[in-house]
């Protein structure tokens, strides 16, 4: 059975391409004259609000806890608030965020992001990564925009919290 890290490994390509075929479409779409809805965030903006789930299909090993980790949208505010084996709350940060376009590619940027449960740091600086929402998935790839060369290649897949799975 493959791990996570070669589930998402194999995963990164996948989404490489659709994103790529996303662009494609995009391109052809300026020639149709309906560029504009092609780039306008509102509609993702719109179905991303809500509450996405993430959970691993695998543990990461003997000393890793399987952990849940939600991410409410409201408005352009996220929580992003991961939980422990029991179902206590092991950290959560709120942030806020724009969606953007760089090109065909769809850009999600997390600004100003509080620690308000647990411990650590907040992410420093601004986040920014590729992202697809589709019904109810939401996909994150993280490395794959300019000035991310050296940055590891990460997929993060968020399911709509209730839909099936």
């Amino acid at each position: 059975m493959p791990t996570a890290t070669s589930r998402a490994a194999l995963l990164a390509p996948t989404l490489l391409l659709s994103f790529c075929l996303s662009a494609c479409s995009s391109q052809t779409s300026h020639q149709d004259g309906s560029a504009r809805k092609q780039s306008d965030p509102k509609p993702d903006l719109s179905a991303l609000q809500g509450r996405w789930e993430q959970l691993p299909d695998q543990p990461g090993g003997s000393g890793t806890p399987r952990q849940r980790v939600v991410k409410e949208v409201n408005g352009n505010t996220e929580t992003v608030t991961t939980y422990g084996p029991n179902g206590q709350v092991v950290r959560a940060q709120t942030a806020t965020f724009r969606l953007s376009r760089s090109g065909p590619v769809s850009v999600y940027t997390v600004e100003n992001p509080q620690i308000t449960a647990g411990e650590g740091d907040a992410t420093k600086g601004r986040l920014q990564y590729v992202y697809r929402v589709h019904g109810s998935e939401f996909d994150e790839v993280w490395g794959l925009l300019p000035g991310q060369e050296e940055r590891e290649v990460v997929v993060k897949r968020w399911r709509r919290e209730g839909a099936a799975k």
